[in-house]
């Protein structure tokens, strides 16, 4: 154990980022560093689980804390200006460049869906659009429907 004088050292890898030692550090090495078992290599996801009540009872294990962490917004967590630079970069990637605009629009829309209305990017006919889309959930091209039966039942149409 140190003794009172003496400061302990710390193990930390951010010592390397300025490009030097900072003094109380040192380098970690690998065999610093155990072995760790991660749970998720050792037990299946809930999704993964054939059996109802196995996966019932893992669901039923999970922490609340865990399961909202799956279920997270990406974006949420993110600045609006890196999600719009994403959105923008995106669309150039993809060959839709001259979209960007309105990817980066609905980037934030994506990150805050609840809160459109305070988007100042959005125009008023974009935000009217929104409002429609939320009052008529169903109101939709045939076609999409279609399409969506046709991915669910193949051999029916």
């Amino acid at each position: 154990m140190a003794g009172d004088n003496e400061q302990p050292t710390r193990t930390s890898s951010a010592s390397t980022l300025d490009g030097g030692r900072r003094e109380g550090f040192k380098e970690k090495h690998r065999e610093d560093v155990p072995d760790v078992d991660h749970a998720e290599d050792q037990i299946p996801l809930p999704s993964e689980m054939n059996d109802e009540k196995e996966r019932q009872a893992a669901l039923g294990r999970m922490d609340r804390n865990a399961l909202n962490a799956m279920l997270e917004n990406p974006l949420a967590g993110k600045s609006r200006e890196a999600v719009m630079n994403d959105a923008r970069k995106f669309a150039r990637d993809n060959g839709m460049g001259e979209d960007e605009d309105l990817f980066a629009k609905a980037a934030l829309v994506a990150q805050r869906p609840n809160d459109f209305e305070n988007i100042p990017e959005l125009t008023d006919e974009d935000k009217a659009a929104l409002r429609f889309e939320i009052t008529h959930k169903w109101r939709q091209p045939f076609t999409l429907y279609w399409l969506v039966g046709k991915s669910w039942f193949p051999g029916v149409c």
